[in-house]
């Protein structure tokens, strides 16, 4: 494009033709960014049919240019020279050139703009590196997974690579973004907007901005986790922003479902009877339970006492709950808290797997009332064994259980011999079939029953006793045992037969005398 004819044509045209014979791109442009003129090194940069300033400029002092960084549009609006490092595409190469431009003033007016750019993509080493660098970060942006979007300081679409189209549905590059995105339902839960939406946020300064943004359809949406930063220039302006963002929906959902298991779990634990006190030796976290806590129960790991003792009145040791958290458990131990009397029945267990003791849980059972309830079955039982009256318990099917010792004491039976046998060992053959017909009715019907009743004792002996049979119901009112006892009375059942004996007989001769005689002429 030859210069403009003028009074000094001669001279100009020696001096563009030197222009024209330079290594250097020149470029000479007018206020409103029309070139005017450009030498052959600018021809052979310049994109065809170009008619306005600038064209393939890619990056201005390592920053993602606005037209107001333009060093023509720059030496214009500052009146003075400028000088800045440009990258541009050469035949779809990059190439870095250092350019310095100067204001064309006429009239104290800003007529134009030369400037002049020096190709130094080799002298400084860089083309293959440059090429080399920017082929992979292209390869790399497009083969990401995570949505990659770069604006400009107008929110203007500068890059995007395949993730973020898709995810997205984004403009032509170059177009302004939507700055409400309709496919954004909200962010970080607040409506999408230039204070929530992360690359708006990096326009206006932000550094590091990390949303969680909700998208597509409000009945079934997916989670986006995006990070965005500015882009500063040179002299520190933001000139862009730039983003990254990736689906998480999944790990979302896994997350929501973890914290709903966890809770689930924390509802249970909390619900149980049995105080769970734990602590995680890796992460160094501990858990109690509601029934711990109501306990009084520390963390295993914890310094604080244990605000209960041994049942000899001494402490704790600590090494009881301690062992267990390198792998060393303790047998189960009972210990009391000294002002309430309540006694916890206390375990410790390691919590392991093949990589080792991950940690270790204390649980504690509340026995109080268990123990008060076997020490009234203990004394129980101990009066049932020193009664002289025999007793004994069978099953429902009357095989017997438990017997005391009155009970071996009479029969001549011991406990060994007795339990596991029929009540039938006793049987002396003086009662008739009619007598135990009437004894099961009874019992069966769940009444108790008693009568009078000729044992036999285990030498063969007999014995009379005054007998009281009691069913016993469980839980759900089905008969489950039988309890006998058997009141020992021979000595007065044969007392009165020898008062009945010396009435009815005469005491020398032993003969029958006349109050009997009398009796059975009566009869």
């Amino acid at each position: 494009m030859p210069p403009r004819p003028g009074a000094a044509a001669e001279s100009t045209a020696l001096l563009w033709s030197a222009l024209e014979a330079t290594a250097d791109l020149v470029l000479i442009v007018e206020a409103d960014g029309s070139v005017v003129a450009l030498n052959d090194s600018a021809r052979r940069v310049s994109e065809p049919g170009a008619s306005e300033y600038p064209w393939n400029i890619q990056l201005i002092d390592d920053a993602v240019p606005t037209r107001d960084m333009y060093p023509l549009v720059r030496a214009m609006a500052e009146r003075a020279e400028v000088h800045s490092e440009v990258v541009t595409m050469v035949h779809g190469e990059p190439a870095l050139w250092n350019v310095r431009a100067w204001p064309i003033i006429r009239d104290g007016e800003v007529a134009g703009a030369v400037g002049v750019g020096r190709d130094i993509t080799e002298t400084l080493g860089r083309s293959a590196e440059a090429t080399e660098t920017a082929a992979f970060i292209r390869t790399m942006l497009r083969s990401s997974s995570e949505a990659i979007l770069a604006v400009d300081a107008k929110f203007n679409l500068r890059y995007s690579n395949e993730a973020a189209r898709e995810m997205f549905a984004l403009l032509t590059e170059g177009e302004e973004l939507p700055h409400e995105p309709r496919d954004i339902l909200d962010v970080d839960g607040e409506p999408p907007s230039s204070e929530t939406l992360p690359l708006e946020r990096a326009l206006g300064g932000e550094t590091d901005v990390h949303t969680v943004m909700r998208m597509g359809d409000p009945l079934a949406p997916f989670i986006v986790e995006g990070l965005a930063n500015p882009i500063l220039g040179a002299d520190g302006r933001v000139v862009g922003a730039v983003g990254a963002y990736r689906d998480v929906t999944a790990e979302h959902t896994a997350e929501e479902q973890a914290r709903a298991t966890q809770a689930f779990v924390r509802l249970m634990l909390d619900g149980l009877d049995e105080g769970i006190a734990a602590h995680n030796v890796i992460a160094g976290t501990d858990f109690r339970n509601a029934s711990a806590i109501r306990m009084g129960v520390p963390s295993p790991a914890g310094d604080e006492p244990l605000p209960y003792t041994l049942l000899d009145g001494s402490p704790v040791p600590q090494e009881l709950i301690f062992r267990a958290m390198v792998g060393d458990e303790e047998p189960p131990f009972e210990m009391v808290h000294p002002e309430t009397g309540q006694v916890l029945l206390a375990r410790t267990r390691s919590i392991t797997t093949d990589d080792g003791v991950l940690g270790a849980v204390f649980t504690t059972t509340d026995i109080t009332e268990l123990r008060g309830a076997a020490e009234r079955l203990r004394i129980q039982s101990a009066a049932m064994e020193a009664t002289i009256t025999a007793m004994f318990i069978t099953d429902a099917d009357g095989t017997i259980e438990w017997v005391n010792r009155a009970f071996s004491d009479i029969s001549g039976f011991s406990a060994e011999e007795a339990i596991g046998r029929n009540p039938r060992i006793l049987k002396s053959g003086q009662q008739g079939p009619a007598h135990y017909a009437e004894l099961w009715e009874t019992i069966l019907r769940g009444e108790p029953w008693s009568g009078r009743v000729i044992n036999k004792r285990k030498n063969g002996d007999h014995y009379v006793v005054d007998q009281w049979v009691t069913p016993m119901r469980d839980a759900s009112g089905a008969i489950s045992h039988f309890v006998a006892v058997h009141d020992d009375v021979t000595a007065q059942v044969e007392a009165e037969e020898q008062v009945l004996h010396m009435a009815t007989h005469d005491a020398l001769t032993n003969l029958s005398n006349r109050r009997l005689f009398l009796e059975h002429l009566e009869a």
